[in-house]
């Protein structure tokens, strides 16, 4: 049997050996998408991949201690944050180091109290896994430790971020919703609620400006209505004169209330209405019909926050980076071609 050699793989990739190389080694100059598609060829192959990053990371940190901060609220996303967080365990503990996770309560973030434990023990870092409140993230900022924000970054402070890239994978959404033709959208999210959120319905009508065919009333725009309070989100919908052709929400959780609502009231889905969702969570995929999302990759998204934090507590003084992802569109049953129909 041949051996198989960065070489060997470069050529099944009709790529350059050095990119090859690059990539097996997460090394600057290559695309994250590139990275992932070299050494996924590379496993199929049998190649063995040093796991460099964990022994790099050891000898430097010797069971040092990251701190992670987060919400109850986050906390309690299991499919969603819950991805992110297990894979940062994993990360950490391959890698040596202990991950301390804490809960801010909701009078920690209104008084903006920072865990004890933070301030009392020694920590070589801050992971901050989604929104809290730009006051809180200045407080920790005065901590001076390199803190990475995750699913989250603020404009106004140049913090070390990764986050999904919201505004253009809303157009990729909308770019598919115009290609199955439909024209009177609908938005739902509570865009006060978190960056993301308003970024999406930024995304929403960025679209909806360079797509002629395509409509947002103002009846069909709903954003400012929580999420956890589902009796006004019904209420909203009960006053709509008519509905779009499809929804777009910004999280699976609206979806799922505005699905109840839609069939509650004998709406057929897709065939009467179509719905859209922004992440792709365990509910996505349990409601009837299956929901067509876009999303990102949550295991990438914790990879590439540990990386990041990292490279931040080496070398204090580096540029501060936004790495934005990429999402990609699951497609599902909750929207259809309307020719079809």
């Amino acid at each position: 049997m041949e051996k198989i050699t960065t070489q060997y793989i470069a050529n099944e990739l009709n790529i350059s050996r050095n990119t090859v190389s690059r990539s097996l080694h997460d090394k600057q100059g290559v695309s994250l998408k590139t990275r992932q598609i070299v050494k996924r060829k590379a496993r199929e192959l049998g190649y063995k991949i040093k796991e460099n990053r964990s022994d790099n990371v050891n000898v430097f940190f010797k069971k040092k201690r990251i701190a992670l901060i987060a919400t109850r609220f986050t906390l309690e996303l299991r499919s969603f944050f819950g991805v992110i967080l297990n894979q940062l365990q994993r990360d950490f503990s391959q890698a040596g180091l202990l991950l301390d996770v804490f809960t801010v309560s909701e009078a920690m973030k209104e008084k903006i109290k920072v865990p004890e434990k933070l301030t009392k023990d020694h920590y070589e870092g801050i992971l901050v896994l989604s929104f809290i409140s730009v006051e809180y993230i200045n407080t920790l900022i005065n901590l001076k430790l390199p803190i990475v924000l995750i699913d989250d970054h603020s404009p106004k402070t140049p913090i070390d971020s990764v986050l999904t890239e919201n505004i253009d994978g809303t157009q990729i959404a909308f770019d598919y919703l115009e290609k199955l033709n439909y024209h009177r959208i609908g938005f739902i999210g509570n865009v006060n609620f978190s960056p993301s959120y308003m970024e999406r319905f930024i995304g929403a009508k960025i679209s909806i400006k360079n797509h002629r065919s395509m409509t947002l009333e103002d009846e069909h725009i709903i954003t400012n209505v929580a999420e956890d309070n589902p009796h006004e989100l019904l209420s909203r919908l009960k006053k709509i004169s008519y509905m779009p052709d499809v929804w777009f929400t910004v999280n699976n959780g609206y979806a799922s209330i505005l699905l109840a609502f839609l069939q509650g009231n004998k709406y057929k889905i897709p065939e009467d209405i179509g719905v859209m969702s922004f992440d792709d969570t365990d509910i996505a995929k349990m409601v009837t019909p299956k929901l067509t999302v876009i999303s990102t990759n949550l295991i990438e998204m914790a990879n590439e926050s540990f990386k990041l934090l990292v490279k931040k507590i080496k070398n204090k003084s580096s540029q501060s980076l936004y790495i934005r992802l990429l999402p990609k569109i699951t497609i599902r049953d909750s929207v259809k071609k309307i020719d079809e129909f």
